[in-house]
């Protein structure tokens, strides 16, 4: 009888082990939320949306490949307008991610150039162009408001965070990264009073290549230290939005997906995987309504990729989970 109480007790331990193992590992099993795909748009007037914000009244998205806005007043796209900046003797390299400045104009990151950019109309005006203080920026990718008014921006390609107020570069900060753990930004957004982070791991010459992908939190810039919440190695990871105790974010490596993560164990889960056609899930918007938000695929950026070259967006709720 005792041999099998023994045998019963190691079973449960392994068992426990191996649940827990699981857990660690990345099933996701203590997620509340998860995502419920409501809409998928795709069309010939949108091509490889990178991000997309409200401004104004409008919905934009940047197109990274034709290096330009999309406008438009809701989802149903019936009426799909354009800002090309060479029509005011600009241009965009690449723009990537939208922040709203504390003045109330629209920031755009240039992920393949040099600087960001800001405009006080969809039309282009008010167009200034802002490259750093210390250096140029390489590749800014991130950008993101906090309440205070600080602006902030993933200097990708320089594997730094910078801040500053505005596009002058008053009160100048570089995060010190005491443990180097920055590698090349993507995505950040301002929640709960911290600086939210997917980090991506790229075998990039002269970048920090951190501790590979994960989300990283910096509730105090000025310490210095990084918080990782969830830790997947190996890819690269692009957009996120948080829901209460929940991370949604896009990974762009292999199977493109979108996941769903727990802030308070680490743990995450495959959502939304690559059957939804529109290759890489990018950036990520939440609604004015507060109940859906919105993901723009990235499709492909091989040009010769023309089955996935175009991307599209995709409407999506969050919802309760129950096991």
């Amino acid at each position: 009888m005792l041999k099998k109480i023994a045998v019963l007790l190691i079973i449960v331990v392994i068992c426990s082990v191996l649940s827990c193992n699981r857990d660690k590992t990345g099933d996701g099993s203590n997620n509340q939320y998860l995502i419920k795909i409501k809409h998928r748009h795709q069309d010939s007037r949108l091509y490889n949306p990178a991000d997309i914000i409200q401004f104004k009244g409008k919905y934009v998205a940047t197109e990274v490949i034709k290096n330009r806005l999309a406008i438009f007043d809701d989802f149903s796209f019936s009426d799909i307008k354009h800002f090309d900046p060479k029509t005011i003797g600009k241009e965009f390299n690449g723009p990537h991610f939208l922040a709203i400045s504390p003045g109330g104009t629209l920031l755009i990151s240039d992920g393949w150039g040099s600087g960001i950019i800001e405009i006080e109309e969809l039309d282009g005006k008010g167009w200034t162009y802002f490259s750093g203080i210390d250096r140029h920026f390489n590749a800014p990718h991130g950008i993101c408001v906090d309440k205070d008014g600080w602006i902030y921006v993933g200097d990708s390609l320089n594997s730094r965070l910078v801040r500053f107020k505005n596009m002058d570069g008053d009160g100048w900060q570089v995060f010190e990264d005491k443990e180097k753990k920055i590698g090349y930004i993507r995505e950040m957004v301002f929640y709960d009073n911290a600086v939210w982070i997917t980090n991506s791991y790229e075998k990039i010459p002269g970048i920090n290549i951190g501790e590979g992908a994960n989300i990283l939190k910096i509730d105090n810039f000025e310490s210095g230290i990084t918080k990782e919440i969830i830790a997947i190695r190996d890819t690269n990871l692009t957009g996120l939005i948080l829901h209460k105790d929940t991370v949604i974010f896009g990974a762009w490596s292999g199977s493109y997906s979108l996941l769903s993560g727990s802030v308070m164990d680490g743990t995450y889960k495959e959502v939304a995987d690559s059957t939804l056609g529109f290759g890489i899930p990018y950036g990520i918007f939440c609604l004015p309504d507060g109940n859906d938000c919105a993901v723009a695929y990235l499709g492909s950026v091989k040009r010769s990729d023309t089955k996935k070259n175009r991307g599209g967006i995709v409407i999506f709720s969050i919802k309760k989970h129950i096991n």
